[in-house]
């Protein structure tokens, strides 16, 4: 005997398929962890390593200010994001042979807000692929402030980095997205074999060399405000003020054009931007029922 489907039954079906997908998501993101990581002792973790090992695909690593030792990530953390504190606050030094961080095997590894230096290898060196770095100093290594794998079909993405005082900025690669960079005082040039790197919006300044610009690379000082002594913001007039990746999506935390560096773009340290040294608050003494004024002035970004 035949029997016929109700009416609405495969739609009734695709509704619950649709209910089950979303709560699939759900749960995955629900049950993505996140470490914290603190050289003071405040945090689930003391050095990025032992975070690194406990994570899983998806999880989140947020590190403290403060300076910390190389380390690497190999397989099984997909999709883990390892997020500093504002490359002007958090380090990661190699002083031995090695590179200051490693990233192999798992895809779309992101890395943010950090300071990276080797004095016998590479900031990065990463053999991944999806891999993204944004918001990053990469500066002082021997070699190069970030070595990207050129094997299979591999892309990678490198947004509001600096990379300074490197013998190479970037090298090998076959498809890297370079958006919004600063490129400064590196030994041999910015970018090496850069035949597959696509630029746009980049600086460069005091290179040995730049390669191939691109349409919208450009030379020009960036004005630092003190680049001896790290203080990447900068000055009022600075070229690469508001001149980066135009489109909404790459805007600034406070809705202007993406400015060029660590300071620019969405992810952006919410504690980075401009820094408020004088402030002026009037009337010095008042009773509950006046209004206090706080002014604040800064001519950085």
């Amino acid at each position: 005997m035949m029997t016929k489907n109700k009416p609405g039954g495969k739609i009734m079906q695709n509704k619950h398929f649709i209910l089950m997908l979303i709560l699939s998501l759900c749960c995955s993101l629900m049950f993505a962890a996140t470490h914290i990581v603190c050289a003071a002792g405040t945090g689930d973790f003391t050095e990025i390593q032992a975070a690194v090992n406990a994570a899983g695909a998806g999880d989140l690593i947020v590190v403290k200010p403060g300076h910390y030792m190389p380390f690497s990530v190999g397989s099984g953390k997909n999709n883990l994001r390892i997020q500093g504190s504002g490359a002007d606050q958090t380090f990661v030094f190699s002083r031995a042979v090695g590179n200051a961080a490693t990233i192999t095997s798992s895809t779309g590894v992101i890395v943010e807000g950090f300071t990276f230096s080797s004095a016998n290898a590479n900031g990065i060196s990463v053999d991944a692929d999806q891999f993204h770095a944004r918001n990053c100093v990469f500066a002082d290594s021997r070699d190069n402030g970030l070595y990207l794998y050129s094997e299979g079909t591999r892309y990678y993405y490198v947004t509001n980095c600096i990379f300074r005082n490197n013998s190479t900025g970037i090298t090998r690669t076959l498809v890297c997205y370079s958006r919004n960079n600063i490129f400064i005082n590196n030994d041999l040039s910015s970018i090496s074999f850069d035949g597959g790197i696509v630029r746009s919006y980049n600086l460069h300044w005091n290179n040995n060399s730049n390669g191939t610009l691109g349409a919208t690379d450009f030379i020009a000082n960036p004005m630092f405000i003190n680049l001896a002594n790290n203080n990447y913001h900068l000055q009022e007039g600075s070229p690469a003020i508001n001149t980066g990746t135009p489109g909404e999506i790459y805007f600034n935390l406070d809705g202007t054009r993406n400015s060029l560096g660590i300071y620019g773009g969405p992810y952006a340290y919410p504690n980075q931007g401009a820094k408020v040294p004088n402030f002026v608050i009037s009337p010095n003494n008042t009773t509950n029922s006046n209004n206090i004024s706080i002014i604040g002035t800064s001519n950085t970004r």
